[in-house]
C-alpha cells in the first residue's frame, strides 16, 4: 500500500516538471531553406507557440503539480513562457529570411489571414487574453 502510494506521488512529482519545447530562434540550414520550407518551419514554429501557451491551462500535469509538489508549477510557468517567447523570436526570424529571399508575397498575405485566424482561435480557446490577442494581432498587421 505505502509502496503504491509513493510510486503515484513519484509520477505527480516527475510529470510535473514537463514542460513544453523552447526552440532555437536560428537553427543550422536556415539559410539554405527554400520559401516552401520557411513556410513549414514557420508552422512548426506557431504550432511550438500553441502548444506551450497550452501547458499554462488547467491540466491534470499542472493540478497535480499544485497538490503535490507546487514549486514544478512554477518551473512549467516559467518555462512556458520561456518556450513562447522562443517560438515567437523563431517566427519573425523565418519571416525575415523569407523577405530577404524575395518568396512570392501572395504566400505571405495567405499566412497573414492563417495568422490571424490561428489568433483568433486561440482568443477564442481561452489561450490568450484580450490584450495579447490585440497586441499580436498589430504585430502580425505591422500597426
Amino acid at each position: 500500500m505505502k509502496k503504491s502510494i509513493f510510486c503515484i506521488v513519484l509520477v505527480s512529482v516527475l510529470s510535473g516538471c514537463a514542460s513544453p519545447t523552447v526552440v532555437e530562434e536560428r537553427q543550422l540550414g536556415d539559410q539554405s531553406l527554400t520559401c516552401d520550407q520557411l513556410v513549414e518551419a514557420t508552422e512548426e514554429a506557431r504550432k511550438f507557440e500553441k502548444d506551450a501557451r497550452g501547458e499554462r491551462g488547467v491540466t491534470g500535469t499542472n493540478v497535480a503539480s499544485t497538490i503535490f509538489f507546487w514549486p514544478g508549477l512554477i518551473a512549467t510557468y516559467s518555462n512556458t513562457e520561456d518556450a513562447i517567447d522562443a517560438a515567437q523570436e523563431r517566427q519573425r526570424y523565418l519571416a525575415k529570411l523569407y523577405d530577404k529571399q524575395g518568396c512570392d508575397t501572395s504566400k505571405k498575405s495567405d499566412s497573414v489571414a492563417k495568422e490571424l485566424e490561428r489568433l483568433r482561435q486561440m482568443f477564442s480557446d481561452g489561450l490568450i487574453s484580450e490584450e495579447e490577442f490585440q497586441a499580436a494581432k498589430k504585430k502580425v498587421l505591422g500597426i
